[in-house]
């Protein structure tokens, strides 16, 4: 059975091989006998059956993932092999050979000769030819370093023909991934000024052991430290070596360490820890405990716990045990205090908004970076600039409708022009395909009768979904497809209205907002912004990259200001192309080619406003790189105490660039109190850790203290909570437990609920009724740009996804409770985290497994309250050490689907959510008559799986390995799978095509059925409170309804449905092509839980992912799940990323930051 894991690190380097056929002297090895394969099932199975098909099954998964790291580690560079190694020798037993052939690898590589006595110690434990993988390559003029070590669960030994039993697997890897908790995975920047040496070894002694990924990692840190120690040594190659990344590969999970020469401390930590670990075993929980004790310790510190509260916290019992740690916060700078700046006394935000004047006046400066906390009055001041101005344009971005309508109410009557564009602006009006943008101004009629491409209304028209029939048409007798309806997006309807604004001299003060849903990077360099050049395009030409100095004098004439203003760029994944093409459109199209008395009679600006990033040292790392990453938390060893800083400097050593940063929090005093409840729980399956038991309790808890907070005299309470169904659920439980105790409650009058899926009456009702509701509920949809003056206290549900993102939300979030000047500066605010966790053990409390879990919480805890402190103190102090730590990540409002049945799938989910609403039960029947409806689904996926027939690749893959173990080095069946634990995952790159089939069967239900469908479709669109994009969901689901029932015609029909994106994939049992004609066979089992549910929880338990498909459980022949995903990508390029120096569920910097 041990050796089964060595067919998995076979398979591995066979894979990473296949990568490079052309150097037959390090593969020769695979030629040898001993890997044929009726010799290695003697060998290692001796006549078992099922140990035969893991066999095929281990080497086969080995030979994709190996593959899979090769190419996501190179990352599409172009590089020369110099150094591969890789165990081929331990199916011969040999030592003599084994010994030749590492002797060789270095010969005839590395031209490095070794001495019998050098062979044989870099044979012992910790040393290069213990390694399961060496890879050595040249990118550039500098050297990459890989060295991967391997392990597999021999746990999943099983009968790959009983899709029973592989179920079992499945469940089981879920289960493991669930156990692992809710915050692990960090994604920390590297910071190179950290001392973790110290830190990181006694973390390895004490806990690495006990997580195989981990450990493995280490493992091959220790190895390649010998590696580089020898190639510095007795080669010339260390002052050529960029980066060296070591790996622990497993079936669960990938454990990456990415470091420096400079940084070769770490990998002297892990080799002369593991050089040693076999006799610290013996101390295994002796070390475990001292680790223990110290984390304990630096967060009692930290915190301030006293004794009791962290003996409570250290000895939990069986069940649900609540503890709270209380902390209060002074001595920072009040947002509506007093400040001196410059021997100069004044309002903190009259002091920030000098200087933003001061700046946006200075035709030399090109870059704002506007980093101060929220509410300081980055965008006031800039409006309030521009209002004094004769001419000027302004054009402001962000993702939120909200935000962009208040900078429409700061410039309030003027003579000028305030244009927008948003998602849900009319693509039709009577039938007719037009492009809308919005306008309010003081001459309407100018406006309307403008001529050109785009279609001007007035911003305050009544809007309703579109009442038009979506546009079919027919492909074939058999197929129909969504007509194409052309709509163009809201940056290209933007700009084309701000030139026709210019050319046709309407006004020269033009104020243009966009509700930009996503900042799309379409390729490395390019982004949607390039559509802002249309602004310019009666002066600028494409074709001769010239400009028309005529047309331009004009210009600069009506418009000398002109301001580019984005929100939140940072967390969108395409945030950084999308700025990077603004720089391309303001100067390097524009401004460069302008003669010198031109560009004196022009102050162009670029203003990015992000109360995400706090200082210089952040924007130059995030910004520089075009390329897209992945959410992080920036981490810096700085002290910085000033609440306010200007710092002018070069951008790309380019563009004179400023940052202006705020630290600073309106109240007089900040309380923190964190609230968890902690269940241990005894669980056998994956579905019992996360029940609803310590859900309720936590609901209930927020409720009540909502309740209690208001009973006591406070004004108004922010309750906020990611999840809309459970955030329903709070507002249902503080209705009810308020009207027993002091009266009903109104909607509006007494409560707010703000969200994504708002209806435009609702968000209406939120401006007006705001400043005087007592609890106001909501999402992070909210977290920007709306502020409730008389809150004092915010309750928080601390989410348990996407932390990056989500912490940086809620640094947002605890800024909502401001703008009344007398509240901030006099009283005391309140925050109040909620968190909730299960500790899930089997059988018997396991008293480490409590203590991992804990440093987890421990962990968060310590997120954010550093984060908090950071942004409003500019850094705090853990373990003696200053650090800042700035979390950056996506916005939390994604973009819409162009596909009809990833909206249908959309609209069953909505379906369900809005059910809970008053208990709606129609929606519910009308669900599950849709779900049967849209039951039949196909996709083709332009060549972008297979490159042969599925039940195809078992067959060939037995021919080549008869032929010899090397012939498999030419065996690629499938095109760049992804692999994550036992699932292979598709990117699909090209147009996918998607067809959702209509048999006759579903013709006569749904014809006899067509009045009640119908119905229910009609009763959910006129319900008044319905989303927005939800009633349009349910008028497009009716058209296709109507449609498909008027011509099917006593036949089958399909629904063609096509589109194209960067983050589609597909996902599958690698399985499955050692089991076809079993999975094929298989019926699932009504009352078990089927494939679809399976694997779309296996790959939750990874990755972020939505939009999944089908529809309904039923496959044909082998089960898969169709999504998208943005931090799937992002975060496989976190593993092998150089800025990361840990990529790990269990290790970060913030880990070894408590161990210091």
């Amino acid at each position: 059975m041990d050796k089964l894991g060595y067919i998995f690190e076979l398979g591995f380097n066979i894979g990473i091989a296949s990568c490079f056929q052309d150097r037959p002297d390090i593969l020769d090895m695979l030629k040898n006998k001993a890997y044929g394969r009726e010799s290695i099932y003697s060998k290692i199975a001796n006549g078992d059956e099922v140990i035969r098909k893991n066999i095929d099954y281990l080497l086969f998964k080995g030979m994709l993932s190996g593959q899979n790291f090769f190419t996501e580690w190179i990352n599409g560079r172009d590089y020369k092999l110099e150094y591969f190694q890789a165990n081929f020798c331990n199916m011969i037993d040999d030592i003599s050979v084994e010994r030749d052939y590492y002797r060789r690898c270095l010969q005839s590589q590395l031209s490095i000769s070794l001495r019998d006595d050098e062979v044989k110690r870099l044979f012992e434990r910790g040393h290069m030819f213990r390694a399961d993988t060496i890879i050595m390559v040249t990118i550039g003029y500098k050297y990459y370093i890989c060295v991967v070590d391997n392990a597999i669960s021999l746990k999943n030994v099983v009968e790959y023909s009983d899709i029973k039993q592989v179920k079992n697997v499945f469940e089981k890897s879920i289960f493991k991934r669930k156990m692992k908790g809710s915050f692990s995975n960090l994604g920390i920047s590297c910071a190179n000024n950290t001392d973790i040496k110290v830190a990181l070894r006694n973390y390895i002694i004490g806990l690495a052991a006990t997580d195989k990924p981990l450990f493995k990692m280490i493992q091959a840190g220790s190895y390649a430290y010998s590696f580089v120690n020898l190639i510095s040594t007795l080669g010339s190659y260390g002052a050529k070596i960029k980066d060296i990344c070591v790996v622990g590969y497993t079936d669960e999970e990938i454990c990456s360490s990415n470091v420096s020469m400079e940084q070769l401390d770490i990998l002297e930590t892990c080799f002369k820890t593991y050089r040693t670990s076999g006799a610290a075993c013996g101390k295994y929980k002796e070390n475990r405990e001292a680790v223990f004790r110290k984390i304990k310790s630096t967060f009692k510190n930290f915190f301030n716990i006293d004794p009791q509260t962290l003996n409570n916290l250290i000895n939990l019992g069986p069940g649900i045990n609540t503890i709270n740690i209380n902390e209060q916060f002074t001595g920072y700078q009040n947002t509506a205090g007093q400040f001196k700046y410059d021997n100069h006394i004044d309002t903190f935000r009259n002091v920030h908004a000098m200087q933003i004047k001061k700046y946006i006046a200075n035709k030399d400066i090109q870059l704002i970076f506007l980093t101060g906390n929220a509410g300081i009055g980055k965008t006031t001041a800039i409006v309030e600039y521009l209002k004094q101005q004769e001419g000027f344009l302004f054009v402001y971005l962000s993702p939120r409708l909200q935000v962009n309508q208040d900078i429409e109410h700061k410039f309030g009557e003027f003579h000028g022009v305030c244009l927008s564009a948003n998602g849900t602006d009319e693509s039709s009006i009577d039938g007719e395909d037009v492009n809308v943008v919005n306008f309010r101004a003081k001459d309407t009629q100018k406006f309307t009768r403008a001529k050109g491409p785009i279609k001007f209304l007035h911003s305050d028209r009544k809007m309703e979904p579109e009442l038009e029939r979506t546009k079919f048409s027919k492909v074939n007798d058999t197929t129909f497809s969504k007509a194409t309806q052309y709509k163009q997006g809201v940056l290209n309807r933007l700009a084309q209205a701000i030139n026709v604004v210019i050319s046709e001299n309407l006004t020269n003060k033009i104020v243009a907002t966009g509700s930009i849903q996503s900042l799309k990077a379409t390729s490395n360099v390019d982004s949607t912004a390039r559509h802002l050049i249309k602004i310019f395009s009666n002066m600028y030409n494409e074709k001769t990259k010239r400009v028309d100095e005529v047309e331009f004098y004009k210009f600069a004439t009506n418009y000398p200001n002109v301001v580019l203003m984005v929100d939140e760029i940072t967390g969108d994944e395409g945030g950084v192309a999308f700025f990077n093409e603004l720089i391309a459109v303001m100067y390097r199209k524009i401004y460069n080619n302008l003669p010198p008395h031109l560009k004196a009679l022009v102050n162009f600006k670029i203003v990015v406003a992000d109360a995400s990033i706090t200082n210089v040292d952040v924007i130059k790392k995030h910004f520089n790189d075009i390329a897209t990453d992945s959410d992080k938390i920036y981490f810096s060893k700085s002290k910085i105490d000033e609440s306010f800083s200007v710092n002018e400097f070069k951008f790309k050593l380019k563009y004179n660039a400023v940052s202006i940063n705020t630290n600073s929090f309106p109240a007089r005093n900040l309380h923190m109190n964190y609230n968890l409840r902690l269940n241990c729980k005894n669980v056998q399956h994956a579905n019992d850790i996360y029940c609803d038991e310590v859900l309720n309790m936590t609901n209930q808890a927020i409720a009540n203290e909502a309740v209690n907070l208001i009973l006591g005299n406070v004004k108004q309470v922010i309750i906020y909570v990611q999840n809309i169904e459970r955030l329903n659920i709070i507002k249902d439980l503080v209705v009810n437990c308020y009207t027993k105790l002091n009266g009903p409650l109104e909607k509006n009058l007494d409560w707010v609920m703000i969200n994504s899926t708002l209806s435009a009456t609702e968000r209406q009702a939120i401006s007006q009724y705001k400043d005087n509701v007592k609890f106001v509920f909501m999402t992070s949809s909210a977290s920007r740009g709306i502020s409730f003056p008389n809150t004092t206290c915010i309750l928080v549900d601390v989410p348990k996804f996407n932390l990056e993102q989500n912490i940086m939300e809620i640094l947002q979030l605890i800024y909502r409770g401001r703008g009344n000047h007398n509240i901030d500066l006099n009283a005391d605010k309140h925050l109040k985290f909620f968190i909730n966790e299960v500790i899930a053990y089997q059988d018997t409390i396991d008293k480490y497994k409590i203590q991992e879990k804990l440093i987890n919480i421990f962990t968060l805890l310590t997120l954010i309250k550093a984060s908090i402190l950071t942004r409003i103190y500019g850094s705090c102090q853990i373990a003696h050490q200053d650090i800042a730590l700035i979390p950056v990540g996506g916005k939390g409002v994604s973009g819409s689907s162009d596909m009809l049945i990833e909206n249908f799938s959309s609209l069953i989910n909505t379906l369900k959510r809005e059910s809970y609403k008053d208990d709606l039960k129609y929606l519910h029947t009308l669900r599950e008559k849709l779900i049967k409806i849209f039951s039949g689904m196909t996709i083709e996926t332009a060549g972008e799986i297979y490159n042969m027939p599925m039940p195809d690749i078992k067959e060939q893959f037995y021919k080549l390995w008869d032929r010899g173990m090397i012939m498999l080095l030419n065996f690629k069946p499938l095109i760049n799978p992804i692999i994550v634990g036992d699932l292979m995952v598709f990117k699909l790159k090209k147009q996918v095509t998607s067809y959702l089939d209509f048999r006759l069967d579903t013709t006569e239900r749904l014809v006899s059925d067509a009045t009640t469908v119908k119905q229910l479709l009609r009763e959910a669109y006129f319900n008044e409170d319905a989303p927005l994009a939800f009633r349009q969901q349910l008028i497009t689901a009716g058209h296709t309804l109507n449609y498909f029932v008027k011509h099917a015609n006593e036949r089958s029909l399909s629904l063609k449905d096509t589109t194209q994106s960067n983050d589609i994939y597909v996902a599958m049992p690698i399985v499955a092509i050692f089991a076809f004609d079993e999975f094929e066979q298989f019926s699932e089992i009504a009352e078990a839980r089927t494939w679809k549910q399976i694997l779309q929880d296996y790959i939750k338990a990874y990755y972020s992912v939505c939009d999944m498909l089908p529809i309904s459980p039923n496959y044909q022949d082998v089960p898969f799940i169709f999504f998208r995903s943005t931090a799937l990508s992002n975060m496989r390029n976190r593993i092998y990323n150089s800025n990361y120096i840990f990529c790990s569920s269990e290790l970060n910097l913030l880990n070894l930051l408590l161990l210091h």
